[in-house]
């Protein structure tokens, strides 16, 4: 992976709020699983998600997300889930355990872009409550 963080620093525990996510773009399709060199993906320590990513069958899974500092691939580590979409593949992310730490896209581009309910549909994410099938038909 040669995603360089660059000249901005970005930190999850800062700029990310709890939801549904969906890497696009230069980040790729899917969140890294392999552990990616440190100062890459906009961040000090990249997080990359151990395991595979799950079936359709299989529906919401958790999985453990690392972050590679100080020479250790799971320096720290939080729990995420992520649900197949058949052509892509959804995240719930929260905030990250401390900064500077990101999760991390598998595309090779130089910045991560997420969608989010928040950023396309903000007041049916507010207002409504969605079934598990639904996060999918909302990106």
């Amino acid at each position: 992976m040669s995603v360089q963080r660059g000249n901005l620093l970005r930190c999850d525990k800062n700029d990310l709020s709890k939801g549904w996510y969906r890497f696009t773009g230069e980040a790729g399709e899917l969140m890294a699983n392999k552990c990616p060199a440190i100062h890459h993906c906009g961040t000090h320590a990249p997080g990359w998600m151990e395991g595979s990513h799950p079936t359709q069958a299989q529906g919401i899974v958790t999985r453990k997300v690392c972050y590679h500092w100080s020479g250790k691939c799971c320096n720290w580590s939080n729990n995420i889930r992520v649900r197949n979409c058949g052509a892509f593949y959804v995240y719930e992310l929260d905030k990250t355990p401390v900064c500077s730490l990101r999760y991390c896209g598998a595309g090779k581009g130089t910045s991560l872009i997420l969608k989010t309910f928040r950023d396309l549909y903000f007041f049916a994410y507010k207002m409504l409550c969605f079934s598990t099938s639904s996060y999918c038909s909302l990106f």
